[in-house]
């Protein structure tokens, strides 16, 4: 199958998903699927079968890129979850891929799946550039959440309400 063939197949089953979900994507995860809207969301090409990725219809005030969502199929192991916990199910990180802008990973944790969002915002006032590596150390990450707190809060809401139904049957 070249690649043409291939991208074909993908819609013809992502079309086929949107109608059966009444225009939501579903993601099968091991606790039954887990609904995106097409309303805010738009499906990117999955090469894996153990995750299905998301790219958000458009950017929000800040954000350099548009926002990424990744629906992982089976329960978040340890050696997954981000350098800074949340609580219990919610993890981030906080790393520069783009300098001067800042990167936001933000992961959710649910029984049978896990989401992650990640988010490149311009830097803000509190934020210097030049002191940013690719690499940041914990202290630093916990003052850029700080800096960066009204983002995190609204995509964890975001994440923890990507829970999934059991499939009908």
């Amino acid at each position: 199958m070249n690649r043409s063939q291939a991208r074909l197949a993908v819609m013809v089953v992502l079309s086929a998903t949107a109608l059966a979900c009444g225009g939501d994507y579903a993601v099968r995860v091991t606790d039954g699927s887990v609904r995106v809207s097409r309303d805010f969301w738009r499906a990117m090409q999955n090469p894996e079968p153990f995750a299905d990725n998301f790219e958000a219809r458009s950017k929000r005030p800040g954000e350099e890129f548009f926002q990424q969502l990744t629906i992982y199929k089976s329960p978040m192991r340890d050696d997954e979850k981000g350098e800074l916990e949340l609580s219990p199910r919610v993890s981030l990180d906080v790393f520069v891929v783009h300098p001067p802008n800042v990167t936001v990973q933000v992961r959710v944790g649910h029984r049978g799946h896990w989401a992650l969002s990640r988010q490149t915002f311009a830097p803000r006032t509190g934020v210097t550039p030049a002191n940013l590596g690719r690499f940041i150390d914990t202290e630093l990450v916990q003052s850029l959440a700080r800096i960066y707190e009204d983002e995190i809060r609204r995509t964890q809401s975001i994440l923890e309400a990507l829970t999934a139904a059991p499939d009908a049957h």
